[in-house]
């Protein structure tokens, strides 16, 4: 949200810059507006021309030299815009690519957890049947077990006495 601010005001920025520039360059939209007739002049100068011409420019030359010389350094600051303005463009790209990588991640993680959640469950379900089996009575299957001995070893004897 703070980069579209930024970009939106460069932008406008470069704008002012772009049409003041232009007004210092001596655009101006009256005198784009003038009709041909106005600005067309005469073929034959006459002398009292001639003295006007040369005053009107000795009178703005200073003026003129200043809105060179400010357009100049309007016009480097419009190529640092400009390659502010590229720069960041990158920067954007490069932080949009990072924003995808981070999901990636986000939802390898997710998985990942959903993984160990099912693996707990099972051990804790594996857990639980050991600990169900190590609770039942031993007695029951010594004696089991023991009757079973039992039964073979009276049955070896008789046989053996047989």
């Amino acid at each position: 949200m703070k980069l579209n601010k930024y970009l939106a005001s460069i932008v406008i920025v470069s704008t002012l810059i772009i049409s003041s520039s232009s007004y210092s360059m001596g655009v101006n939209d009256k005198e784009t507006s003038k009709p041909v007739s106005q600005t067309v002049n005469n073929s034959v100068p006459s002398k009292n021309d001639s003295q006007d011409q040369a005053s009107l420019d000795f009178k703005n030359t200073s003026k003129v030299v200043v809105e060179l010389e400010t357009a100049q350094i309007l016009k480097a600051k419009l190529e640092i815009y400009r390659q502010t303005t590229v720069e960041l463009a990158k920067q954007v790209e490069l932080y949009k690519q990072a924003v995808i990588l981070e999901e990636d991640k986000y939802k390898t993680c997710e998985t990942l957890i959903s993984k160990n959640e099912e693996l707990y469950k099972q051990k804790e379900e594996a857990l639980q049947r050991e600990l169900t089996e190590a609770k039942k009575t031993r007695w029951g299957s010594l004696f089991s077990s023991g009757g079973l001995g039992a039964a073979l070893g009276i049955a070896a004897v008789i046989a053996l006495h047989i």
